[in-house]
């Protein structure tokens, strides 16, 4: 059903008895007092008379009655909208489970197998996905160097002053072999991977794999990281 709207008539009178009271009522701060008894009441006589002047009130009667029907017409599209996407969704999942079925009477096991089924698969992609980010990363390094020694954690002042001594955790990682360590030093200063000679180094050769002997490139896997993808 077509919306009627609102007509040109009625329009005009909303909008030119609207400016005429306007602009009376700006009248009225400067009409305060007694002085201004007499054109305060001829303006508010006025107004009223404009307010319920049979034209205007029938303009503005019609006016409301055109916003609510496009206010409904508004909700009605609305609900329409959402009914439509409702029953497509409806039919979505109804074609989703004849899928399902006919995979499943194919494969000779029920529709919750067949759903378990893919669920083990997503995970073993997601899984297969994380262990060829690793084995990119883990190349990246390799073509820098084939382990790596970092410090992982200190505790302690790191300062010899008053015979103090300080707590290393050191990790190695071979990317040649896989092989890994880690273990603890006490150092007066504790040693840096990658620090000067000054400072001293690890108990463990941080530049070859105890296992395999391969050498390493770099001593900051940070440092290799970033190297690998210049």
């Amino acid at each position: 059903m077509a919306l009627q709207a609102m007509s040109a008539s009625d329009k005009g009178i909303v909008e030119q008895t609207q400016e005429k009271l306007a602009a009376l009522k700006l009248q009225l701060p400067e009409l305060e007092g007694k002085a201004h008894k007499k054109e305060r009441t001829q303006v508010n006589k006025e107004i009223y008379r404009l307010e319920n002047d049979e034209a205007y009130v029938a303009a503005m009667k019609a006016k409301q009655e055109v916003s609510r029907a496009e206010r409904a017409a508004d909700e009605a599209a609305a609900e329409a909208t959402a009914e439509r996407e409702r029953l497509l969704e409806e039919a979505e999942a109804e074609r989703e489970r004849l899928l399902e079925e006919t995979e499943a009477d194919a494969a000779g096991i029920s529709v919750a197998q067949l759903r378990e089924r893919r669920a083990a698969e997503r995970r073993a992609a997601e899984k297969a996905a994380a262990a060829a980010a690793a084995a990119l990363e883990r190349e990246a390094v390799v073509a820098i160097g084939g382990m790596l020694v970092r410090l992982i954690g200190m505790s302690g002042p790191n300062s010899p002053r008053f015979g103090a001594t300080s707590t290393g955790t050191y990790e190695l990682s071979c990317f040649a072999c896989n092989h890994e360590e880690e273990w603890t030093e006490n150092h007066s200063y504790v040693p840096l991977t990658g620090c000067s000679v000054d400072r001293g180094v690890t108990s463990r050769n941080p530049q070859a794999c105890p296992q395999c002997g391969a050498s390493n490139g770099t001593l900051h896997e940070s440092a290799a990281r970033r190297r690998a993808l210049q």
